[in-house]
């Protein structure tokens, strides 16, 4: 299994690399890429020289999910309210679905903006699964 940089797209020779991260969006795309037979089965990691710039476009993804979950509430409250000042009890339950509409449109559009997680913790989990088979070799 190759280690593939998600930034410059060449293979990494060494040890000078973060991992990165398997969350919902990465096992999902390998499960389809599965299903149609095209996965690479490569390791996703990002090499030291290009660090810098996965954490960026990392925070980017995270605050423009903070921005998008924020204007849908601001949205919610503002609708919610009109429609209790123009005494349409009615309208409620449709706001809050067109609401919710909204919401998953806006993190679905987020989505081409993500970038996954880079795993700075790889050393200390070492550390800690070395020293747990070290305890368990001892009883």
């Amino acid at each position: 299994m190759a280690k593939i940089c998600v930034i410059g797209k060449e293979e990494i020779k060494g040890s000078n690399y973060k991992p990165i991260r398997d969350d919902v969006v990465i096992s999902s795309i390998r499960k389809i890429k599965r299903f149609f037979k095209v996965a690479a089965e490569n390791e996703l990691v990002v090499c030291d020289k290009h660090l810098e710039e996965a954490v960026k476009r990392r925070k980017e993804f995270e605050s423009s999910i903070v921005k998008i979950v924020a204007v849908t509430a601001v949205i919610a409250v503002i609708a919610i309210i009109l429609a209790l000042l123009n005494n349409s009890l009615n309208f409620i339950p449709a706001t809050i679905s067109m609401v919710i509409l909204l919401f998953i449109l806006l993190l679905f559009v987020s989505l081409f903006r993500y970038f996954p997680s880079v795993d700075h913790n790889v050393e200390q989990k070492k550390v800690i699964t070395s020293k747990r088979r070290q305890i368990t070799k001892r009883r």
